[in-house]
């Protein structure tokens, strides 16, 4: 069983979503160290999990865990601070009326830390991720922005 740290790319999952807002908001007081793999390095894992005798549970993780808010200069586009009870009402409300694919339980990715430690399952099949955090945050810089609807 494989475990992967936020995926991002192509993918049209939360952390993807958002990272393809035009204008990203953050929760005001948060910046949570965030850890990012690639969705070419998590089809990597898959077929390095396919070997025969690796059995087990293991976290899967890309490069080095940057703060939220360094990973959002990367990319270049602007952060609009929101207090952190509007921004949960803003989430749950557009969530409940099918406006948004954010999902409220991912604000708590976005006020925690959750650090994963990779090196078991790095040592076992003797993966490391292939794409460093700049190559990752290409795609979201050259995409055009788009709401997450």
């Amino acid at each position: 069983m494989l475990r992967p740290v936020h995926i991002a790319g192509a993918v049209s999952n939360a952390v993807s979503n958002y990272l393809r807002l035009p204008r990203i908001p953050v929760l005001m007081g948060y910046d949570p160290m965030i850890q990012l793999i690639h969705e070419d390095d998590v089809v990597a894992a898959l077929l390095a999990a396919l070997t025969p005798g690796v059995r087990g549970v293991f976290n899967v993780v890309g490069p080095d865990a940057v703060p939220l808010r360094t990973l959002l200069r990367e990319i270049g586009r602007p952060v609009i601070p929101v207090p952190g009870p509007l921004f949960e009402a803003f989430v749950r409300t557009t969530w409940r009326l099918g406006l948004s694919s954010f999902p409220p339980p991912e604000l708590d990715h976005l006020r925690f830390v959750c650090m994963v430690d990779g090196s078991r399952f790095a040592g076992r099949c003797g993966l490391v991720p292939g794409k460093d955090l700049h190559t990752i945050l290409h795609h979201f810089r050259e995409v055009p922005a788009r709401p997450l609807a």
